[in-house]
């Protein structure tokens, strides 16, 4: 114990970038055994027992207090936008991590972080929030537990999840992992002495684009060799028991809460709920079936909240296509859909206008695209356009009623882990 104590303060007189230098060499990653397997949170029970995990190891850490149902529950878990991944170990939720996308309820650390600018040029944003690991597993085999959450985040938010920059707020004692080791960039605000969303504990911003963690990996692992090599790990390697969503369409979420689902886990945490602002309970009720969630938002202002709503269900997609027409010959990529409208963006040059007819040819799937003839109704952000369907395929019709299924009461059964 001495001999840590002193090398630690003799770390503190070692220049910062020289100490992240040794951990990266101090780094040993060993194979992913064949009793740890990581995955997406699929059913009410798989995410409570990762709600419990992240709450008594959050209390253990002072980032809150003692609640009654033993889950640290937020409003963000009430949204689809919202991923949580969990790490079994013999079949038990040792380790847990979310990732919390841009969508009505926003994430968390924008009550200090600035991304207005990101957001105006149409950037999808995310906040990988709530890492917790069980203390009785945390150094498993080198620390394997974290560095396979670690891998899922990189590889679900790069090929699933449709992002370009990650926001982040961490404790100061966890930058030697984020900046060290990871090569996540201080955001330009500056720390925060009480953060609010973990009971007043001081945290510093990061934020990074999907590319630029990408190459800085690269670069900072390139010599490094065998099992020092996280760049390899996280990129190269593919590990049979870290299980990623098998998708029919090219969606973005998995949602598995069904109405239903939230009122029961939101009703024994109501205090989430009614911090809520008026846009945020009426954008709920916008993504979910009328009146669903009514046990559970505050009484105070539902009567308010069936002015100016949508009358149609939005979803966020991924699918590129292909416009036509009007002397236009331009790729697309849809990011929202509806039965009867769309928002893409699309590069071309010149913009199109309002009234504009043209045909989409658009892929929702491995093997399905959609012919769609539509509308132009208007131009919102940059080469941001809202399309009005004034007919489609048939195949269409099917991909927004599955859509629509994901948000009925339909109790969802998780996929079997092997």
């Amino acid at each position: 114990m001495k001999m840590r104590s002193l090398q630690r303060r003799l770390l503190a007189y070692v220049p910062m970038e020289v100490r992240y230098t040794l951990l990266r060499r101090s780094i040993r990653i060993e194979s992913v055994p064949d009793n740890l397997i990581v995955k997406l949170a699929e059913s009410p029970g798989e995410l409570e027992s990762a709600l419990r995990l992240l709450h008594n190891e959050y209390v253990a850490e002072g980032y809150m207090e003692t609640h009654p149902s033993g889950m640290r529950l937020t409003k963000y878990h009430a949204v689809p936008s919202t991923s949580t991944f969990i790490a079994l170990w013999d079949g038990q939720v040792v380790g847990t991590l979310s990732v919390i996308r841009d969508g009505i309820l926003g994430f968390p650390s924008e009550s200090f972080l600035d991304v207005s600018r990101l957001r105006a040029e149409g950037a999808k944003i995310a906040e990988p929030s709530g890492l917790a690991i069980n203390r009785q597993y945390r150094h498993q085999n080198r620390g394997i537990i974290l560095f396979s959450l670690m891998k899922y985040l990189v590889n679900y938010c790069s090929d699933y999840f449709g992002l370009d920059y990650w926001v982040i707020a961490v404790n100061p004692k966890h930058l030697p992992l984020y900046e060290g080791i990871l090569f996540f960039q201080r955001a330009p605000e500056k720390p925060v002495s009480k953060y609010s969303y973990v009971n007043g504990a001081p945290a510093v911003g990061l934020v990074t684009s999907l590319s630029g963690f990408y190459q800085r990996m690269l670069v900072g692992y390139w010599r490094a060799k065998g099992h020092s090599n996280l760049f390899d790990f996280f990129y190269r390697q593919s590990p049979a028991n870290l299980l990623f969503p098998d998708r029919r369409y090219f969606t973005i979420s998995d949602p598995f809460l069904s109405p239903g689902h939230v009122e029961r886990l939101f009703v024994q945490n109501q205090n989430a709920m009614a911090q809520l602002s008026l846009n945020e309970i009426s954008a709920l009720r916008a993504l979910y079936a009328p009146h669903s969630l009514d046990t559970i938002l505050p009484n105070r202002v539902l009567s308010n909240l069936h002015k100016n709503q949508r009358k149609e269900r939005r979803y966020e997609v991924l699918c590129e296509g292909l416009l036509v027409g009007s002397g236009h010959h331009a790729e697309l990529r849809a990011v929202q859909v509806a039965f009867s409208g769309l928002g893409a963006r699309v590069h071309a040059s010149p913009s199109l206008q309002a009234g504009e007819l043209y045909v989409v040819r658009i892929r929702i799937g491995k093997f399905e695209i959609c012919e769609l003839r539509v509308k132009v109704v208007e131009r919102t952000g940059q080469n941001y356009y809202g399309f009005m369907i004034l007919d489609s395929s048939a195949n269409w019709t099917n991909f927004i009623l599955h859509l629509e299924s994901q948000f009925s009461e339909h109790e969802v059964q998780p996929k079997k882990v092997a």
